[in-house]
């Protein structure tokens, strides 16, 4: 009873920090603590949540992590799991809709965030392209898996795809799970590729990005002048 006392009175100046100062005012595991006490409310969380972020390494790899592998983990459930993904995805659905409603960029720099989101804790490899007009509005995007040095690129199929949509610019982009942002040579072989077949029809690539893992690294073409 005195424990519960105690927890309840913890959670409730959680909850007041939270709503007066905002999630700066939290640390990583009271901000996880505070999520948690939502699907496991009469259980002290605080220890759950600081033993997530030493299993998964971050905050961002505890919630970009899949439903199926924090259920496995001791202590989260399946509501459990499925809220802490659903904090994630609906980050990544805000940043789709911003850019969606963001009809011009000032350039590449500009897309960083949403593709760090999108890209930087899959498993697997993916490809986005992203085409826009000449004021730089966005038209329309494409995200595609598999490796670039896999057939899962092809320049014809983006400058098809960038003349049907009356696309001015392109930027690629795509995630190196190894967190190795250093471009291969296939890397640069199919950029080149890309920017040659687009160029046939007047259409400029701008940028090819690459996402590292857990969104803190990226290497641009355009920023080391070898696109």
């Amino acid at each position: 009873m005195v424990k519960d006392t105690i927890n309840n009175g913890h959670r409730l100046r959680l909850k007041k920090r939270f709503l007066s100062a905002g999630r700066d005012s939290l640390s990583d595991h009271e901000f996880l603590e505070l999520i948690l006490h939502f699907s496991i409310p009469r259980k002290d969380t605080k220890s759950l949540a600081k033993e997530l972020l030493t299993h998964f390494g971050s905050i961002n790899n505890v919630l970009s992590a899949t439903t199926e592998d924090l259920i496995n983990f001791n202590g989260i459930g399946e509501s459990s799991a499925i809220l802490l993904h659903l904090f994630y995805q609906t980050h990544i659905k805000l940043h789709e809709v911003e850019l969606k409603n963001n009809v011009t960029i000032s350039g590449p720099e500009d897309l960083i965030p949403l593709l760090k989101s999108m890209l930087s804790n899959e498993k697997k490899e993916f490809f986005a392209s992203i085409f826009m007009g000449s004021s730089n509005n966005i038209i329309t995007k494409k995200i595609t898996q598999g490796t670039v040095d896999q057939a899962a690129v092809y320049p014809r199929e983006i400058a098809e795809k960038a003349l049907l949509n009356k696309a001015s610019r392109v930027i690629i982009a795509h995630n190196h799970p190894t967190g190795n942002i250093i471009p291969s040579n296939a890397d640069k072989q199919i950029t080149q590729k890309i920017k040659s077949s687009l160029q046939l029809l007047d259409i400029d690539l701008l940028d090819h990005i690459i996402i590292g893992k857990g969104n803190d690294k990226h290497y641009s073409f355009q920023e080391h002048g070898i696109l």
